[in-house]
């Protein structure tokens, strides 16, 4: 009797592991990160006072940076703005954008930074007048069309380059009489979009 109780005990002992029910596997979908540019390997050195077009400048120079980010299936888009900070006359906050960079195909954080493609700055396309002027590099996975802006400024990031223009004979590297610094994008341009209209609305 004893012994077949212990033969039931240890036909149950190798059975219990059998009987477990397991669950199926939980699986994590990555969440969309901000798409970050690396400080390291950023060229020009944004330390640096360039020197730009006239009879001493560069005429043109190409920017190497690099981006990381988890982007869900989103490309990363890239803009440059001239004198960002300083409004225009159509209320962006900047001189002048140029949007039409190469995007940079969805990756995720795994894949490490990935270098932007194409990026350059041509003197040539916006000629701009000698002295102090801004150079920022944004980038994002998507800019609004109406202000030319992020459509979620906590989904970019930016690095921003001083230079000087320059004209006919020296040009030495100083910045004086910056543009303004005053403006700067809406955290959300479509709400304050919506605002402005609704405040011309009401004012009418």
């Amino acid at each position: 009797m004893l012994a077949r109780r212990s033969l039931q005990g240890l036909v149950l002992a190798v059975l219990a592991p059998g009987c477990l029910v397991t669950a199926d596997p939980v699986t994590y979908e990555p969440q969309q990160t901000p798409p970050i540019i690396v400080a390291s390997g950023i060229d020009p050195d944004p330390r640096s006072i360039l020197l730009v077009g006239g009879d001493l400048g560069l005429e043109e120079f190409p920017i190497t940076a690099t981006v990381a980010s988890e982007d869900a299936g989103e490309s990363v888009k890239v803009a440059l703005y001239v004198d960002y900070g300083e409004m225009n006359p159509v209320g962006q906050p900047f001189r002048f954008a140029f949007p039409n960079f190469q995007e940079l195909p969805a990756a995720t954080l795994a894949d490490g930074p990935r270098p932007l493609q194409g990026v350059r700055w041509n003197s040539r396309v916006y000629p701009l007048e000698p002295g102090c002027h801004r150079l920022t590099l944004v980038v994002s996975h998507e800019f609004d069309t109406g202000t030319g802006c992020p459509k979620d400024l906590r989904d970019s990031s930016q690095i921003t380059w001083q230079f000087r223009q320059c004209g006919v004979g020296d040009c030495p590297p100083i910045l004086e009489n910056c543009p303004s610094t005053q403006a700067s994008c809406p955290l959300d341009p479509t709400a304050a979009t919506s605002d402005t209209n609704d405040a011309g609305t009401t004012g009418g």
